[in-house]
């Protein structure tokens, strides 16, 4: 099964209340900023690099229920724990 964008979107209004898209979505604008001011500092000459990952996990309850858990970790240039959003 392929998501599309607006299928992905959705997926992760589905957690916390749209809080989690949101909050992906800043932490996803503060990795390109931090590329860009990377890049236009002192290294730019070696370009930037950054990458983040998302995790959706589902668990079926004997009596039918549904748990579903989200998690983004997001990995810039700085020397630093990844940012990590986890909400259910």
């Amino acid at each position: 099964m392929t998501l599309t964008r607006s299928g992905i979107e959705q997926l992760m209004t589905l957690f916390a209340g749209g809080e989690f898209l949101a909050k992906f979505m800043e932490d996803h604008r503060d990795l390109l900023q931090q590329m860009q001011d990377h890049n236009s500092e002192e290294y730019g000459h070696k370009g930037a690099k950054g990458s983040f990952s998302l995790n959706v996990s589902y668990e079926l309850g004997g009596a039918g229920d549904l748990a579903m858990r989200a998690q983004a970790d997001f990995k810039g240039q700085e020397a630093r724990q990844p940012s990590r959003r986890l909400c259910r």
